[in-house]
């Protein structure tokens, strides 16, 4: 099943919705009924007004993002709106500091000059509706009388606080939020990229555990999940930083294995899924003069099965497209080129011969091998 539903392009940018999106109906259907009355619908209005214009804020604020990024040379790959917020999926993330730091500040700015340009029909008007809404939805505890309010009014005053909270929440400091990325970029002149992509991560899960006590405090249950959300990404970027790091400091021979999977052209699909299955890799494919061909993986097979298989040769089966290295190459890179180009396996040269096999399953044992955890793990786990 695909994660996300696209909608459409805007500005050339594909437009998505994350499938967790079907949960805002449902709670705007569960927060509108009662058991008593059925469907309040004054109350499904006001709350479809509310969900209209956070997707808007969120939706300008994203484009403010990908705009930025146009400007600097940098395309946008989709913008996909979830629940609690939007991404703009970049097609690379910026080396350079201050642009970087310009695509950040994009989405808060526009969420700032939405608000501004709102803010005349409240300040600058003779009716107290709206100056009076306007303090009912930060306060809603306090005492100001709000009756005779119209739709209209409603909008332009939640529109105005929405975007206000919008740029002010992505500004704090905590990564992967806007301010995070700031912090980052500036951290970056001083320590470099890797060790201030770890703060500034380090900075988001200390702001996520904030998150989560003010949630608690507040009995706010949505507050909470961002909180989680927050945490989550930016331990999955200290992850991604620990692993960059150390691959960046070792050479393919290292993760490189001689005894890998193979077959030839002529050899016949039956056996070789049966060696695939064996040993769960995808395999080379050499022909008769022990030359690199191409490689066949799950999805090769799958085609196979599919179309009603007999008992072909590898040689009609095959992805010819294929990617060599050497084993002096940094690891990180090929790394980099695997994931880049949806590679499972490479063959691995030393002086035009054919040594080995570099594989995704191999990087990831290497990481497993000489990370400190697992090392810890290994001498813990007899004593259990």
């Amino acid at each position: 099943m695909r994660a996300n539903w696209q909608v459409g392009r805007i500005g050339g940018v594909p437009l998505q919705f994350h499938w967790s999106f079907a949960l805002v109906f449902v709670w705007v259907l569960y927060t509108s009924w009662s058991p008593e009355g059925g469907i309040d619908m004054d109350a499904l209005f006001s709350v479809g007004i509310w969900i209209a214009l956070v997707f808007t804020a969120v939706l300008l604020h994203e484009y403010g993002h990908a705009i930025m990024a146009r400007i600097l040379g940098i395309g946008t790959k989709k913008i996909v709106v979830y629940p609690l917020g939007g991404g703009a999926y970049l097609e690379k993330m910026p080396e350079e500091p201050y642009k970087e730091i310009l695509i950040a500040v994009a989405g808060p700015l526009v969420n700032i000059l939405l608000a501004l340009s709102v803010s005349p029909l409240i300040w600058w008007t003779e009716s107290w509706k709206r100056k009076a809404l306007l303090v009912y939805i930060i306060r809603p505890e306090s005492n100001v009388p709000v009756f005779g309010v119209g739709p209209a009014d409603y909008a332009i005053a939640l529109f105005f606080v929405l975007n206000l909270l919008l740029a002010f929440f992505n500004l704090l400091p905590a990564f992967p939020l806007d301010g995070g990325r700031v912090f980052r970029a500036v951290l970056s002149w001083i320590l470099g990229r890797q060790r201030a992509t770890l703060v500034a991560s380090l900075m988001g899960v200390a702001f996520a555990l904030v998150f989560l006590a003010v949630a608690f405090v507040t009995s706010d249950w949505l507050f909470g999940i961002g909180a989680l959300l927050v945490g989550a990404f930016a331990i999955v970027e200290i992850s991604a930083t620990q692993r960059s790091y150390f691959l960046s400091r070792h050479i393919v021979s290292e993760a490189t294995t001689t005894a890998f999977p193979r077959v030839y052209t002529q050899d016949g699909m039956d056996e070789a899924l049966r060696q695939h299955q064996h040993t769960g890799q995808s395999l080379l494919v050499l022909n008769e003069w022990q030359e690199v061909v191409g490689t066949l993986g799950e999805e090769q097979f799958g085609a196979w099965q599919a179309n009603e298989p007999s008992k072909p040769a590898v040689g009609a089966q095959y992805e010819p497209k294929w990617r060599a290295c050497n084993g002096s190459d940094s690891l990180l890179e090929v790394a980099k080129l695997m994931d880049a180009e949806g590679l499972e396996v490479m063959p691995v040269f030393d002086k035009a011969k054919l040594v080995g096999v570099v594989s995704s399953q191999n990087i990831r044992q290497f990481l497993k091998d000489h990370s400190w955890f697992y090392r810890i793990w290994r001498r813990i786990k007899p004593l259990r």
